[in-house]
């Protein structure tokens, strides 16, 4: 039974050296550790700056043992023991038979190649030197028997050594280094049996090799072993006149005898090497090889410093040699780049496709009045305590604004109703029909949850990785590909939940989004950087869900000014689960075109006569003592909204005109989310704000209420008082 000790560091893989762990552990134990989901040792534990550490030496076979659970996770088969009284448990592995002992090999390519080196250059079969001529593939099966015995006891191990080995063999690289390997032994055995038949044969291979013989440089050997006679004979003759000079006269000596005996043998084997012409003319054809393989070789260093300029036409036709390839720095960065534009191009082919499909997509023909009718019907299916014109307030908002906001406290139903809204237009439905096309997310409506912290547009697009060359995908890249892929010929809807959207400051992470909401048309982008760049149809809308409280951050005015801000109706809101939007049965799938055509209006028409004056001489007067100026782009909107919502609204319960109730819903959506003052005189502006919309020749009651919350809500707040 030995404890089990954890690294310090979680990322920790398993190595070789001292580990520090977490636990306390007695120096005198030995331990195992715990690396992902195996156990390695035991191992020695010791104390070194205060710290525990497992010594885990490296063993010369490179083989490692490691224990895994047969059953369940390595903490169910391990037992807690308290230790002492410090509170403190050791951990101890109980039952070895809970665990299967599995035997890792640790060594490397390096180390593999340095064993079979040595076993070469040894190369004893039954005590005598001998060399394979065949291929080097063939000297690792002829020597099979010999190659990694030291783990031997291991077959597994050893038949997988073998394998690598083999794989190896076969790079161009390692052959280079065999060559260098086997031309040193060739040498070796040159000086030793240049005489005997066997090495004449062998010569005679290796000749007609030029890779090999290229390498070997007979001739070069040739001249050293003579050179190598002639000097050995000097030092023979110089040690003899030596000898005469100091009147050494037994001459029979077994010294003299043995000098004279080498100095016979070297002017034999000196004259050998004189009179064998055919070895000299092998010798010159080895030379001519050498000779021819030198200049190739520069030629083709020429070719190389050409490679760059015409790279991508290599690329191309070096499927065969893509493996040698992928080692050459300059290459692989090349093969990432082209590899990357290979994939982005089959993405962007899909891309088509899918938009392509889209823009075909058949839609459902209705008249305006059976729109209104279909939609009010639809969403009063989960919510039966909204209004008519509560409803076609949202689709009138999501058609003409960029971004809709959806304000409220939490669970008056402001990310069900965009479920809702989206399940009814159809965009779930399209996804269904719409083939699949691998990880590509396909949906029209989708929902994004934005987490704090989110500053860029990379928090829910995605971003380009210039290492990789290539895009890192977030929620929503698929379907701007999708968006850019279809430009001016998208025809559906294509909505973007931003739930809990101030969370994080919006105008940070949305804001290259921000000039969109001032366009309409299709000529509006968002680039990632690098070559990617999207193209925003119209169809593209987003909606977004807000809280007011102190956990959030609060909207800018730069972004309040373009957006529509809607405050739900208070009624009983039953959450609506996922299971209860998969009936489609009465869905219709509705086009961008038609949405347009009942829901907004490009006609700068003005306002009834009787809104007009409201809005004008009685609304616009007040605004202007809070502080709050109609820019432009805000009186646009309203009077967009009016003239669309004034020809779709129903007159109420109490009797108000539509046009009323259309002001009165411009209004509260454009201006009073500017409200934003302290003070007394700042109250007594909003309450007469207030007074003059409940009285019943104006008669702008959702404002009147609005404005009597924030009142009610400002005088407990240290007299503060804002619309969010």
């Amino acid at each position: 039974m030995y404890p089990v000790l954890h690294p310090e560091l979680e990322s920790t893989q398993f190595s070789f050296g001292e580990i520090p762990v977490v636990e306390n552990a007695d120096t005198r134990d030995l331990a195992l550790v715990q690396f992902d989901d195996r156990l390695y040792g035991p191992y020695r534990v010791k104390m070194k700056d205060q710290k525990h550490l497992v010594c885990i030496d490296e063993p010369k076979d490179h083989i490692v043992i490691s224990y895994v659970p047969k059953h369940g996770t390595i903490e169910s088969n391990l037992i807690r023991i308290p230790a002492d009284c410090d509170g403190t448990t050791i951990t101890y592995n109980v039952f070895e038979e809970d665990f299967d002992k599995v035997v890792c090999d640790l060594i490397t390519n390096d180390q593999i190649i340095k064993e079979f080196c040595a076993t070469l250059s040894q190369g004893t079969v039954s005590g005598k030197r001998e060399f394979s001529t065949a291929e080097l593939s063939n000297i690792l099966a002829n020597n099979k028997e010999t190659l990694f015995s030291n783990v031997s006891e291991y077959p597994e191990i050893r038949e997988q050594r073998l394998t690598r080995m083999k794989e190896l063999l076969a790079n161009e690289e390692f052959r280079e280094q065999a060559y260098e390997d086997v031309s040193k032994i060739f040498a070796e055995l040159f000086a030793a049996e240049g005489d005997s038949d066997s090495f004449k044969a062998l010569l005679g291979y290796v000749l007609d090799d030029p890779a090999l013989s290229s390498k070997i440089q007979s001739f070069d050997i040739v001249r050293q072993n003579v050179a190598e006679k002639q000097a050995e004979l000097k030092e023979l003759t110089h040690r003899i006149n030596d000898e005469k000079q100091s009147q050494i006269k037994i001459e029979q000596t077994e010294e003299i005898s043995a000098l004279h005996e080498r100095l016979k043998e070297a002017e034999e084997e000196l004259q050998k090497y004189r009179e064998d012409e055919s070895f000299r003319l092998r010798a010159d054809k080895a030379k001519e090889n050498y000779i021819y393989y030198n200049r190739r070789y520069e030629e083709v260093k020429e070719q190389f410093k050409r490679v760059e300029a015409n790279i991508n036409e290599t690329l191309e036709k070096a499927s065969d040699h893509a493996a040698e390839i992928a080692f050459q720095p300059m290459l692989s960065s090349k093969l990432l780049e082209a590899a990357a534009k290979w994939q982005n191009d089959n993405m962007d082919e899909e891309y088509q496709k899918i938009s392509a499909e889209t823009c075909a997509f058949s839609t459902t023909n209705m008249s305006a009045d059976d729109l209104r009718s279909y939609v009010c019907e639809s969403v009063k299916k989960y919510r039966p305590g909204y209004e008519d014109n509560d409803i076609l307030n949202i689709l009138i908002n999501l058609t003409q604004n960029f971004l809709t906001v959806f304000s409220g406290d939490p669970g008056t139903g402001k990310t069900s109703i965009c479920n809702i809204v989206a399940h009814i237009l159809g965009l779930s439905k399209i996804k269904k029909q719409i083939r699949e096309s691998g990880n590509i997310n396909t949906q029209r409506y989708v929902p994004i949850s934005v987490e704090r912290g989110w500053t860029t547009k990379r928090d829910f697009i995605g971003y380009y990785n210039p290492l990789s060359k290539q895009v890192e995908k977030a929620h929503l890249y698929d379907g701007l590909c999708i968006l850019s892929a279809e430009g001016e010929n998208s025809v559906l809807p294509f909505v973007v939940l931003l739930d809990e959207a101030n969370l994080s400051p919006m105008e940070y992470y949305w804001a290259d989004f921000m000039n969109i909401c001032d366009k309409n048309g299709s000529s509006n982008y968002i680039s990632l950087g690098g070559d990617y760049q999207f193209s925003i149809p119209e169809t593209c809308r987003f909606v977004a869900t807000i809280n007011n409280d102190h956990t959030t951050e609060i909207l800018s005015p730069r972004l309040i000014d373009r957006s529509a801000v809607i405050v739900l109706p208070e009624v009983n809101c039953q959450q609506v689960e996922d299971e209860s939007l998969k009936d489609d049965s009465f869905v219709r799938i509705i086009s961008w075109e038609q949405l347009k055509a009942v829901f907004d209006t490009q006609e700068e028409t003005d306002l009834a006569r009787v809104p007009k004056e409201i809005y004008e001489h009685q609304i616009c007067p007040i605004l202007n003592k809070l502080g709050i100026s109609v820019s432009p782009r805000v009186d646009k909107a309203v009077r967009r909204f009016y003239n669309v919502a004034a020809t779709l609204f129903s007159t109420d319960r109490n009797g108000t005109d539509p046009s009323i109730i259309a002001l009165d819903y411009a209004i509260a959506q454009r201006l009073l989310t500017k409200i934003n003052g302290s003070g007394d005189d700042y109250r007594g502006d909003l309450e007469e704000l207030k007074n003059v919309c409940s009285k019943s020749t104006v008669n702008l009651t959702h404002c009147a209420d609005i404005l009597g919350k924030i009142l009610t809500k400002g005088d407990s707040a240290l007299h503060y008082y804002q619309f969010f």
